[in-house]
């Protein structure tokens, strides 16, 4: 069983920008209890850079700093493509890499 709470919020919100911080606290019944931290900046909603850190304060973690960049594009009307990079620290594995294309209407 596992207990979380988080919470997020916009820092800063303009027509063009955004940052964005959120906090997620894990409770596991068979662990450590830690922290999942991030900063997400959005520009225009189309293009995003995001950083944090994961699994804060787990005793003998492997999961460690992430950063990422994503891209947007709006095709037609609401129909969107979507291209995510993230970089993760990951002890043992060192660097794993992450892609992912998605597909919003």
């Amino acid at each position: 069983m596992v207990f979380r709470v988080g919470v997020a919020a916009d820092f800063i919100k303009t027509d063009d920008n955004r940052i964005t911080a959120a906090v997620d606290a894990v409770h596991p019944n068979d662990n450590t209890e830690y922290l999942n931290v991030g900063v997400e900046y959005g520009w225009n909603e189309m293009v995003f850079l995001r950083g944090g850190w994961k699994s804060l304060f787990e005793r003998d973690t492997e999961q460690r700093f992430t950063a990422g960049i994503g891209v947007q594009y709006r095709i037609v009307g609401e129909f969107k493509v979507k291209v995510d990079y993230a970089y993760q620290d990951w002890g043992r594995l060192t660097n794993v890499h992450y892609l992912s294309l998605g597909v919003r209407f």
